[in-house]
């Protein structure tokens, strides 16, 4: 009797912490008390009773768990359609036989190739979408063998002088904005004046650079990200500027800096756990955060003897690359093919949708960014224009961002009171009014920063608002609906309720 009240009352709490379904609990039970003849309905019952007690002993014990709806992610897959082209197949040679993470390379490749084609070829959104990206690759640890992706990708753009002139390189590291602006500066004119003649005339103190493409390969993002903490840093506005690619001339006392034109390209390095001690401490990553990508990357495979690319390989590839730089340097404007254009047309929506607080703010430049990555796919394919194929490839890889930037920022994204606010009217079965809303936080919530958080959950479409006039007038009551039609919402209440 005793072991089966306490099988029973196990069972239940199988149930309460959501590990097995009420009807199958239930039938197992039943099963037991018939394989032991239980056939006394006091002996019945009393089981019964202890099912329902561990059950909802658990199921208390669940509501208290702070942990309950925690969302772990997996590792995000890099899919085939990432790897189109010549910078796919080039990714795969420059990994064969090296720890390095194709994903790396190929983030590394594009982000070069865009620097090294300039601004002669672009789409139009708006404002003119070269092909310039900047990139984030996340390692798992130190070990991920961030560095090793770049050294092919070196290697492969290391061309002849007669055949091509390569855009300048930079290895960082970032720290400042006008160490930036410096590297890709217009002439300087100034009047100089001659004391004992008194006279005085226009002269040209600075050069300046002609070139103004430049890759920069920075290998400590945690040292950018502290940097843009230090008070009067312009780092995180250079680069805000820098990915719109207009002219920048920053506001100093000391040197007029200023840059027509510029186009640099930036990948930078660092661990997640970096990254995620950084975060803490930074405000600042929201400011430039949407002008990267980031990629998680990782050590694929343990290669004991590493060995180098193939040079007769390498060397084809180098001669297929210069080839492939002379035609799109003769590009302008691309559009898209029809079927491209059908393509984009059915994955705007989910393209140009909001997303919530950190995760939000780091991936709403996806219009841009899926422009200048296809951009980059066919021109690597020497096409005319974007088609169906470079779009599709450009779609994978930002997707697989989306992944890495939800697996990176996790937890981090939700801001607590919205999340709280959409948990109340959940439970509520998604209606409240103001009075109802103030209790569920305690009365401790100000009317600040609650309407803040309202207001954001309304401009995204999580909540609406009703005003209800009283009949013999008076101010109108507030009532706050969960928009059943928001995705969005619906993935949270789901969540909320397991």
């Amino acid at each position: 009797m005793k072991n089966n009240t306490f099988s029973a009352f196990e069972l239940g709490q199988q149930v309460g912490y959501g590990e097995l379904s009420e009807e199958a609990a239930r039938q197992s039970l039943h099963d037991q008390m018939q394989r032991q003849n239980s056939g006394e309905n006091t002996e019945q019952t009393l089981l019964i009773k202890q099912f329902d007690s561990g059950m909802i002993s658990a199921q208390k014990e669940e509501q208290k768990n702070p942990y309950r709806n925690i969302e772990v992610k997996g590792w995000p897959n890099a899919t085939p359609a990432m790897f189109h082209g010549f910078a796919g197949e080039f990714a795969h040679f420059a990994t064969e036989k090296s720890e390095a993470d194709p994903v790396a390379v190929l983030a590394t490749f594009l982000c070069r190739f865009g620097v090294e084609i300039g601004r002669s070829s672009f789409m139009l959104a708006g404002d003119k979408q070269h092909a310039r990206l900047n990139a984030v690759l996340v390692g798992q640890s130190s070990k991920a063998r961030k560095g090793t992706s770049a050294r092919p990708v070196k290697e492969v753009f290391s061309l002849p002088r007669k055949e091509w002139t390569c855009c300048r390189f930079s290895p960082g590291p970032l720290s400042s904005g006008e160490g930036l602006v410096f590297a890709v500066r217009d002439p300087l004119q100034e009047y100089i004046l001659n004391k004992q003649k008194q006279t005085g005339q226009e002269m040209m103190t600075d050069p300046g650079v002609d070139d103004k493409r430049l890759f920069v390969l920075d290998q400590e993002f945690a040292s950018a990200l502290s940097c843009t903490r230090r008070e009067g840093n312009t780092l995180s506005t250079i680069v805000r500027a820098l990915f719109d690619g207009d002219t920048i001339e920053p506001l100093t006392k000391t040197s007029k800096l200023t840059a027509t034109d510029p186009h640099i390209g930036i990948v930078t390095h660092v661990t997640i756990h970096e990254l995620h001690k950084k975060l803490d401490a930074t405000e600042a990553l929201n400011g430039f955060a949407n002008r990267f990508l980031w990629l998680c990357v990782r050590r694929p495979k343990l290669v004991p003897f590493p060995e180098e690319m193939n040079s007769e390989k390498l060397s084809e590839y180098q001669k297929r690359l210069i080839n492939i730089l002379k035609i799109s340097q003769t590009q302008a404007r691309m559009r898209f093919t029809d079927n491209a254009r059908e393509l984009w047309r059915a994955q705007y929506p989910s393209i140009a949708s909001d997303r919530p607080a950190l995760l939000g703010s780091i991936l709403n430049r996806a219009e841009a960014y899926i422009r200048r990555i296809a951009l980059c796919y066919a021109l690597l394919d020497e096409a005319k224009a974007v088609d169906e194929k470079h779009l599709t490839a450009a779609f994978a890889l930002w997707k697989f961002n989306e992944d890495s930037a939800a697996f990176i920022f996790g937890g981090f994204e939700t801001d607590p009171v919205e999340r709280r606010i959409i948990e109340a009217l959940s439970d509520a079965d998604g209606r409240m009014n103001t009075t109802a809303l103030y209790k569920a936080f305690g009365n401790h919530l100000s009317k600040e920063r609650l309407t803040i958080a309202m207001n954001t959950l309304s401009a995204s479409r999580k909540i609406r608002i009703e005003e209800i006039k009283p009949e013999g007038g008076g101010r109108p009551r507030k009532i706050f609906h969960l928009c059943e039609d928001c995705e969005e919402t619906n993935l949270l209440q789901n969540d909320l309720r397991q």
